[in-house]
């Protein structure tokens, strides 16, 4: 991805990421992007897609406010969670998970092969997930 963008995007375009969810039967099906109205920021079901550019400018413009600062609490910023959101790697605690699966800077990162549906709301509704990512290839 090379920008950051809310609005919904041709299925031409290369530049979107695709959500994929698990079913009853255990099928990978595609979510497809919320309808809400245009250009209004939904969760991870696709409502903004960032790109790495895009995320490490908010996150400079996040440190210049704090640097600059004298007081954060000026910045509205719970100070309990300000050093997690700077974490590279957060753990989920996916107990049924293959392999490491982490959340940091904007972005849900899984180790291949994994289970998929961690990272949503449906997450923990199944006994289990598919696998994706054989150790084939």
């Amino acid at each position: 991805m090379t920008w950051t963008f809310t609005e919904q995007p041709s299925r031409m375009d290369g530049n979107i990421s695709v959500a994929y969810l698990a079913c009853h039967d255990l099928k990978l099906r595609e979510v497809l992007s919320p309808r809400i109205s245009s250009d209004t920021v939904a969760f991870s079901a696709g409502g903004i897609r960032s790109c790495m550019r895009d995320l490490l400018g908010f996150y400079g413009s996040l440190l210049r406010a704090i640097a600059t600062s004298t007081r954060i609490e000026e910045l509205s910023i719970n100070v309990e969670e300000l050093r997690t959101i700077f974490d590279a790697s957060i753990p989920l605690k996916a107990s049924k998970a293959l392999r490491e699966q982490s959340y940091g800077l904007g972005w849900g990162s899984t180790q291949l092969p994994n289970q998929v549906s961690e990272i949503t709301s449906n997450s923990g509704i199944l006994d289990t997930y598919p696998t994706i990512g054989g150790l084939v290839n």
